[in-house]
């Protein structure tokens, strides 16, 4: 029992350790719809980034990608993944301009549906000059490959931002797996 409880202790251990490391004034708002758009201008993310980006326009006439729900906002981008696997969590930064109508407003975040539902913008506080800001979109479900997602802005424009989205090497899990599986086989062989 007691050899069984270390050899779980571990392997709980080893997969901690080896897990993948990775408001009010203005409202993020992220939708990713259900296939690629076929016309407009879109962002298109090959890998991990960052890459900077900038919110263009949510007219439909401008950019026939933005969805009819992102409509009227004050700015909107739009995006494809194509980085050969889901996109689990999108981070965005930016930094805040001296003397820009940003300070002092809150970020709030918004997911219109299960992708990515969840957000870090509720941590960041009132915005300062000068300030690096960094949020994420994570959590639900991930954004599959050769999707689009879009993100739209309500409020004060932002100024450029970065945007990055962590890749995890699939490699690293079949690594992970067997090294389990041969620790067990020698605890096994041990015990017998």
């Amino acid at each position: 029992m007691v050899k069984t409880f270390r050899l779980l202790s571990i392997l709980t251990l080893m997969l901690v350790v080896a897990a993948p490391a990775y408001a009010s004034g203005i409202n993020i708002i992220f939708d990713p719809p259900p296939a690629p758009p076929q016309v407009g201008n879109l962002y298109i993310l090959t890998g991990p980034g960052p890459f900077a980006v900038s919110f263009g326009s949510c007219d439909p006439s401008v950019n026939p990608a933005i969805p009819v729900a992102l409509q009227g906002f004050a700015g909107c981008m739009a995006f494809l993944n194509e980085t050969g696997m889901p996109v689990g969590d999108v981070n965005l930064s930016f930094v805040v301009p001296n003397d820009s109508p940003l300070i002092g407003q809150t970020l709030g975040c918004t997911s219109l549906d299960a992708f990515l539902s969840s957000n870090t913008c509720d941590q960041i506080g009132a915005l300062s000059a000068g300030q690096t800001v960094n949020f994420d979109f994570l959590g639900g479900m991930g954004v599959p490959n050769f999707s689009a997602f879009f993100i739209a802005e309500d409020g004060a424009l932002l100024p450029p931002l970065d945007i990055a989205v962590p890749a995890y090497d699939p490699n690293t899990l079949v690594l992970l797996g067997t090294g389990i599986a041969l620790m067990a086989a020698f605890a096994m062989r041990r015990s017998a």
